[in-house]
């Protein structure tokens, strides 16, 4: 349950980045607005710039482990009668996701399946981030 948190703000954050970055708003303020709000987190602060702005999609957690624990949390919610409704769509979109994705996928590949979608791709912009 501890990975439903980050799939949720990278699968949110994916797809709120790319129409901005399809109407050219290619700079840091998209990615600032994020990092600046209540809603900010590590994939947030951290993960954007670092493994999916960079194109290196090197985390070091495997999509597949991401579907994993995500069915896990929704099978557990389910078994205690937990209301579960967005885990279960969350689960749902990861699994989409690696459905298409190459096998071996890392979880922050996720992004790919946004822009494959949108015929879009998020760089890193041409300014620096504030830090």
């Amino acid at each position: 349950m501890d990975k439903h948190p980050d799939a949720s703000t990278i699968l949110n954050s994916g797809n709120h980045i790319l129409p901005e970055w399809r109407l050219s708003i290619e700079d840091e303020s998209v990615f600032l607005a994020g990092r600046k709000s209540p809603g900010r987190n590590n994939s947030t602060e951290n993960k954007f710039k670092r493994f999916i702005l960079s194109r290196r999609f090197d985390s070091g957690f495997s999509l597949d482990l991401m579907v994993k624990d995500l069915t896990t949390a929704v099978k557990l919610a389910r078994e205690t009668g937990a209301p579960a409704v967005f885990s279960g769509v969350c689960r749902e979109l990861w699994a989409a996701a690696q459905a298409v994705l190459e096998a071996e996928s890392d979880h922050t590949d996720v992004v790919r399946w946004f822009e494959k979608m949108a015929k879009t791709e998020l760089r890193q912009p041409h300014h620096s981030f504030e830090t």
